[in-house]
């Protein structure tokens, strides 16, 4: 049995609300915190799994039974903001990329 510092039961919860509870979780947790996920809309497994991708939280166990999906989410070291959009633009010496 993983230990886990918050437990979110999005069970029929349909997307993105599982994602939206599961981002709320990690807000209240602190880096290296386990976040336990019960869900049972099938395309959570796609949008949880992209999104702990994207920003660098690790999913470190996944068990599927009959009709639920639960996650075990250890919250990475990444910062989770998104750049603007001028930091997406800047090039390498700090400069705003000009778009035509």
């Amino acid at each position: 049995m993983i230990e886990f510092d918050i437990e979110i039961d999005a069970s029929g919860l349909i997307c993105p609300l599982p994602l939206l509870r599961l981002k709320k979780g990690l807000m209240e947790t602190e880096n290296g915190g386990v976040i336990k996920v019960i869900a049972t809309d099938p395309a959570a497994y796609l949008d949880i799994g992209v999104y702990t991708d994207q920003v660098g939280h690790k999913i470190i166990e996944f068990v599927k039974a009959e009709e639920k999906q639960i996650f075990y989410i250890r919250k990475g070291e990444k910062d989770e903001r998104r750049k603007t959009k001028d930091e997406r633009r800047k090039t390498k010496d700090g400069r705003l990329k000009t778009e035509y």
